[in-house]
């Protein structure tokens, strides 16, 4: 290769990277974040939209699978659809990640719904 077809191949590589970069500082700037997931999720159990709700808390976890304020988000909804099965398994996931006694008496509480359940 002579010299100038090195020079114009090394800037136009510098110009791709430099596009390449750019594209990904902006496209990470509208990036939704687990924490985005989560505040949508709250705003449509206020509202009392469970369904919705679950999708949300979910992709929230699915982002971020350490985030137990979704955990107990998806808890909450599924105890509010009196689905205390799914809900036990979330509020043991809070349990794990944060651990109060809070999260245990409301465990246990659920843990005799779903044991009462069982034995209908």
């Amino acid at each position: 290769m002579f010299d100038t077809e090195k020079t114009t191949l090394f800037k136009n590589v510098c110009r791709y990277l430099t596009v390449f970069v750019f594209f990904l500082c902006v496209s990470s700037a509208w990036a939704v974040s687990s924490k985005d997931y989560y505040q949508a999720g709250l705003g449509l159990y206020g509202s009392k939209d469970y369904d919705k709700a679950i999708l949300y808390f979910n992709a929230a976890v699915k982002l971020d699978p350490q985030n137990a304020a979704a955990y107990q988000g998806l808890g909450n909804c599924y105890y509010a659809k009196g689905l205390y099965a799914n809900a036990l398994v979330d509020y043991k996931q809070v349990q794990h990640l944060r651990p109060s006694p809070q999260i245990d008496q409301f465990v246990a509480k659920i843990q005799t719904k779903v044991d009462g359940e069982k034995q209908v």
